[in-house]
C-alpha cells in the first residue's frame, strides 16, 4: 500500500454516485461505487491510524517562500503551513511541523512524519512512493545568469557548474 503523502486528499475525498437508466448500467455503477467506497474506507482507516494519537506530524522544507519559510520566531510559516494547520483543525488534531531537508521528505513519510507539505512537483517516481493531493500551484524552472552572460540557451550550460537544491525538479532537470 502506498504511503499517504498529504491528508488533504482524505479531507477532500467524496464518493460519487451516478444515475443510470437501465439495470445493467445501475449494476455497473453500484459495483464501481462499492470499489470506490472500499478504497475510501482503506484511506480512512489509514488516516485513522495516523491520527489516532491526535497529532499530525508534518514534514516541510522551509526554504520556498511564500509557501514555506522560517518566520521571525524561527518556526516554519507560510501558505502551506497555514493550509496544513487548517486541515489539522478540520480533522480535530494538533499539527506538529518539522523542518527538514527537501530530499528526505518523501522517504520520511510513514517513518519520521505522517505527511509532507512543500512546494513539490509531482513526478512519476514520487507517485510510485507516495499519494499526492490535487496540485494547487504550478511552478516553473529558470536558470539565472548575470546580464552580461554568454549563456543564452540551454545548450550553453554544457560543462558549466550549476547550483540546485538536491532532490528538486531543478536537480532532476540538470
Amino acid at each position: 500500500m502506498k504511503k499517504i503523502a498529504v491528508l488533504l486528499i482524505l479531507a477532500m475525498t467524496v464518493a460519487f454516485a451516478g444515475c443510470g437508466s437501465n439495470e445493467s448500467a445501475d449494476a455497473d455503477k453500484k459495483e464501481e461505487k462499492t470499489e470506490n467506497t472500499s478504497k475510501e474506507d482503506t484511506k480512512e482507516d489509514s488516516a485513522g491510524d495516523v491520527l489516532a494519537d491526535g497529532v499530525l506530524t508534518v514534514g516541510t522544507n522551509a526554504e520556498f517562500p511564500p509557501f514555506e519559510y522560517l518566520g521571525d520566531d524561527g518556526q516554519p510559516d507560510g501558505f502551506d503551513i497555514a493550509l496544513i494547520n487548517a486541515i489539522g483543525e478540520k480533522l480535530g488534531v494538533d499539527v506538529e511541523v518539522e523542518n527538514m531537508e527537501f530530499d528526505s521528505l518523501v522517504a520520511s513519510i510513514g517513518n519520521k512524519i505522517d505527511v509532507a507539505i512543500a512546494g513539490m512537483t509531482v513526478t512519476d517516481e514520487r507517485k510510485n512512493a507516495v499519494d499526492f493531493s490535487d496540485s494547487y500551484y504550478q511552478a516553473v524552472q529558470y536558470v539565472i545568469v548575470p546580464l552580461d552572460s554568454d549563456i543564452k540557451e540551454a545548450s550553453d550550460l554544457n560543462g558549466k557548474n550549476i547550483g540546485v537544491q538536491l532532490g528538486t525538479t531543478g536537480d532532476f532537470m540538470v
